[in-house]
């Protein structure tokens, strides 16, 4: 959390993306979600989503956003 002086409290989403993947693996299945084409993930921004589901579970994914995805610090982030 961040405060800037005001009585409003900003919350950083740095994990939102990998909590959002645990929930949907979680609730729906490695299984389920490998079906078919994989997962469509549309306006996925920064395709931080696509690449946690690609890399971590091996499930096949397609991120839809008209703007360029900029993975960079993702990559940086998995790197072994």
């Amino acid at each position: 959390r961040r405060t800037w002086g005001g009585r409003r409290v900003a919350v950083r989403n740095d994990g939102r993306a990998n909590e959002f993947r645990r929930f949907i693996v979680r609730n729906f299945g490695i299984e389920n979600l490998s079906q078919g084409s994989g997962v469509l993930d549309i306006a996925g921004g920064k395709g931080e989503l696509t690449f946690l589901l690609e890399n971590l579970n091996g499930i096949k994914s397609t991120c839809i956003e008209p703007r360029s995805l900029k993975l960079r610090k993702f990559v940086r982030r998995f790197k072994f």
